[in-house]
């Protein structure tokens, strides 16, 4: 057996890629690169029709079975194979410790497999469909520690969402009686400014700003919840609530978060006070209604605005 283990290498060998000279220009021009990247996104059918192994010229009837060999023996097959791989511009991606035996079956499977073979760039091949019942890895599947990670995620999420939405009703208990963001005073240039230090609405409020987590870890039901806990600030007649309250929920909860950073001052019994603004500056401050084409229908979204908040 080792002596055909050693002209089997040596085939392995013989089936790298030798690329020709005009090929090689190909493969290092950028607009070769990107023209395969597209290609490939697209799925066309020409890069795809053979497998791996007509194109290197293998077969798995080659290979012997993993019992017929030693742990010695398969490792050179196995580390002849990879190096196979990069030659045609792929590697295997693995699980750190995979016994040598998976990993030789597994590579060997690579000849009946059907993928692209670029010229330039690379293909990363998994093995995994992340379904750990069903993994060809067994115990051995990494996936079921990558689920297991987005699980926690999801849970700390929900925890801190909860916890937000326990202080936002807290907050909005602390608020002056019959009054809202939408009762806020805002000062003259002419009258004193209040005794303290301007703060954020959110110190204020005693909402941790920093703990709203972004809107692309929340599910379509947080974010939702926390929408409607925070549009309980505004009187629901306020310019600002009907345009809170049309736009999409990812522009209303990224513009009610950050009306909650506004720096105010606010008063023993309640009340907030705005800074003071020049005159001709407030005149040029619309409405935020101005944003909407209120014609038509209020669902827009988040481009209609041009990432300009009202505020």
């Amino acid at each position: 057996m080792e002596k055909y283990i050693k002209q089997l290498v040596q085939d392995i060998q013989n089936a790298h890629r030798q690329l020709t000279k005009e090929e090689t220009d190909k493969a290092e021009t950028f607009e070769q690169h990107i023209e395969e990247v597209e290609r490939f996104i697209a799925g066309e059918e020409d890069l795809i029709q053979q497998s791996f192994g007509y194109h290197c010229r293998l077969n798995k009837e080659q290979f012997p079975p993993p019992s017929r060999l030693t742990v010695e023996q398969m490792n050179k097959v196995c580390n002849a194979f990879e190096k196979l791989l990069f030659t045609w511009n792929t590697h295997a991606d693995f699980p750190v410790g995979l016994p040598i035996e998976m990993a030789y079956e597994t590579l060997v499977s690579i000849l009946d497999r059907k993928f692209i073979t670029p010229t330039s760039g690379f293909v990363g091949l998994e093995f995994c469909d992340y379904e750990p019942r069903e993994c060809r890895f067994k115990e051995h599947c990494t996936c079921k520690e990558l689920f297991a990670e987005m699980e926690e995620e999801e849970r700390q999420i929900e925890i801190q969402v909860q916890h937000l939405l326990k202080l936002l009703e807290a907050a909005l208990n602390k608020m002056l009686l019959g009054t809202s963001f939408s009762a806020m005073h805002r000062l003259s240039l002419e009258d004193p400014n209040p005794i303290g230090e301007l703060q954020i609405i959110a110190e204020w409020l005693d909402i941790p700003i920093d703990d709203f987590p972004s809107k692309n870890k929340l599910s379509d039901k947080q974010l939702e919840a926390l929408c409607d806990a925070l549009l309980a600030f505004w009187h629901p007649e306020d310019d600002m609530h009907i345009w809170l309250a049309a736009v999409n929920p990812s522009t209303r909860y990224r513009g009610l978060v950050e009306f909650l950073k506004t720096k105010v001052w606010c008063t023993n019994k309640g009340k907030i006070i705005l800074p003071p603004v020049d005159p001709e500056v407030l005149k040029n401050i619309k409405s935020p209604l101005d944003n909407l084409n209120l014609r038509d229908t209020l669902d827009f979204s988040e481009d209609d605005f041009q990432d300009d908040l009202p505020f």
